[in-house]
């Protein structure tokens, strides 16, 4: 993982530029707006339409502020900076899936590979630096599943291992409480990527629905990752 981490970093680094037109104008325009780099009138028409989220530039802006702060003038430093912050998001996301692995795979050569796949994969270190909607959005969907998957402390998994270590024929129900904190992580988690990129909505809502059909709850944790999202929309 140590390994993972120093490519991200120098990923992020050695990164230049964009690969879509959104993760800047969408993105760094609007915070370069709250610093005072930007006019409205210079910003994109999903400024004025209101349609984007708010949630990406707030997140930067105070690193960016403390950027500016420390003496950084330059702005390509401060691309820089939020490459590295979004690679730290987004490795955080890795290991919190990584330590769901064991649940579904067996200790071995398919459970390792799939460990080295998510971390190494070329494509995943090179989108991980990215500034994008859609890194922010996987990333928190990922820490979601995560909690409930692997909740430690915060929690019953909503997918234990089999007895014994026994092949399952089909879903093993779990009872839980609705007053769960993983639950509720759970659902701020969801909330977040939806309002990192609204398109996540449809993801959201088939963890939804597989954590339901993997609880047998009065009140199933689709009622509280619907309550979540709300609380954390707002």
């Amino acid at each position: 993982m140590a390994a993972s981490l120093l490519l991200e970093l120098l990923v992020a680094y050695r990164s230049q530029g964009f690969y879509n037109c959104d993760e800047h104008f969408q993105v760094l325009e609007f915070l370069g707006l709250k610093l005072g780099m930007t006019r409205p009138a210079e910003l994109a028409w999903e400024f004025r339409a209101e349609v984007r989220s708010w949630l990406q530039p707030a997140l930067y802006y105070p690193f960016a502020r403390l950027f500016f702060a420390l003496g950084g003038r330059d702005p390509f430093g401060l691309a820089w900076l939020l490459r590295t912050l979004s690679a730290l998001v987004s490795f955080a996301s890795l290991c919190a899936l990584g330590r769901c692995l064991p649940r579904f795979l067996a200790d071995g050569p398919v459970r390792r590979g799939t460990l080295l796949a998510l971390n190494f994969f070329y494509l995943v270190p090179t989108l991980a630096v990215r500034t994008s909607s859609e890194n922010f959005a996987q990333a928190f969907l990922l820490f979601g599943l995560a909690a409930l998957v692997e909740p430690g402390r915060l929690g019953t998994s909503l997918y234990p291992p089999s007895a014994r270590g026994l092949e399952r024929d089909g879903p093993e129900l779990v009872s839980v409480s609705w007053l769960m904190p993983s639950l509720w992580l759970a659902g701020a988690c969801f909330g977040l990527s939806f309002l990192a990129r609204y398109q996540a909505a449809a993801l959201v809502a088939g963890a939804a629905v597989v954590t339901s059909m993997a609880t047998r709850a009065a009140h199933t944790p689709t009622t509280c990752t619907s309550v979540a999202t709300v609380r954390a929309s707002g």
